[in-house]
């Protein structure tokens, strides 16, 4: 009984911690998503209409979220998302692997308790358009990719999406051989 809510408590507001940059949020919400949509259809699993619908929405979206963006997502998406996210998981019954697909918004939360959540994701923007970390320290994934060195708002939007798809396809490799 407590599973559940936790559960919904966790995704939205782990899914809610990475944002801020152009198209990363519906960007990596298409990424998860999409896996939990294969993965339930591959279970013949009606609850694969559910992400289906917010991933096409979410394309639709992208279309005005990405960079320069003219429409900016918010909490009410990120949570929305979070939403949809544990509602497949629980319902299609794929919680292992939303586990897995949840590990960079872990990661997120452990490096932004690290601020006592008061760091920001967002960077210094340098003259020649590059973002640099404001921090010394690292409190969130955005911070690794700006010191990294040199990335611009959409590489540092590209590399967290590209980070999700391979953190997915571990997901499909750990559910396909039968480890989760």
């Amino acid at each position: 009984m407590l599973f559940i809510p936790a559960f919904f408590v966790i995704c939205s507001n782990g899914v809610n911690l990475i944002g801020g940059f152009n198209g990363c949020e519906a960007g990596m919400g298409i990424v998860y998503l999409g896996s939990l949509a294969i993965l339930s259809l591959l279970e013949k699993n009606f609850i694969s209409i559910l992400p289906l619908v917010a991933i096409f929405s979410l394309l639709s979206f992208l279309r005005f979220n990405w960079y320069k963006a003219k429409i900016l997502p918010g909490d009410s998406l990120t949570y929305l998302l979070g939403a949809i996210l544990a509602n497949t998981a629980i319902v299609g019954n794929l919680e292992k692997a939303a586990s897995i697909l949840l590990f960079p918004f872990v990661v997120e939360f452990f490096l932004k308790m690290r601020s006592e959540f008061k760091a920001s994701c967002l960077g210094k923007l340098r003259k020649d358009g590059t973002l640099e970390a404001p921090y010394d320290k690292i409190y969130s994934l955005t911070h690794v990719v700006m010191k990294a060195g040199g990335f611009r708002e959409k590489e540092v939007t590209l590399t967290l999406i590209s980070f999700e798809l391979l953190i997915a396809a571990l997901s499909f490799l750990l559910v396909f051989s039968g480890v989760v």
